[in-house]
């Protein structure tokens, strides 16, 4: 079975546009924050099994994520409006099995935390796994999801 974290990024937050984009820490904006922390699952034999995507829409605004993004992570463009259809092609053309979501305006993610649901998601036998639903498990902005690409299939 293939892993990959899908961040989901776009340009066109309609309370702040841009916004992961923005300059968030030490000259870097939140996506490039984010995928730094990503980073750090490098160092465990699960970063090896895992692919970090950033899907985004095919909008001439969000081009700006995919030169972000360049050649260190996977990216995908699709629709804006249908995240879901987002989601699905990503992890079809990535042959993803099992699906980590995340958002890229949630910065601080805590690459602990990812590794404990990808854990008890493939511990468990189930098709969807949140630490934010229906009961949360931590502050606001560490949330994670789980889920298999089966579970995506409409």
């Amino acid at each position: 079975m293939k892993t990959g974290i899908i961040v989901q990024a776009r340009m066109g937050s309609s309370r702040l546009p841009g916004k992961v984009m923005k300059e968030f820490y030490n000259g870097q904006s939140m996506l490039e924050v984010m995928l730094g922390r990503l980073e750090t699952l490098e160092s465990t034999a699960l970063r090896e099994a895992l692919e970090i995507i950033v899907a985004t829409s095919t909008l001439p605004g969000d081009d700006a994520i995919v030169k972000c993004v360049g050649d260190r992570f996977g990216c995908f463009r699709g629709s804006e409006e249908d995240v879901l259809s987002r989601f699905y092609d990503a992890a079809r053309m990535f042959e993803l099995d099992t699906i980590v979501r995340l958002t890229a305006d949630c910065p601080l993610v805590d690459p602990a935390e990812v590794q404990r649901a990808i854990a008890i998601f493939e511990e468990g036998g189930c098709d969807y796994l949140s630490n934010a639903h229906p009961v949360r498990t931590v502050p606001s902005g560490f949330d994670v999801e789980v889920f298999s690409r089966d579970a995506l299939t409409y």
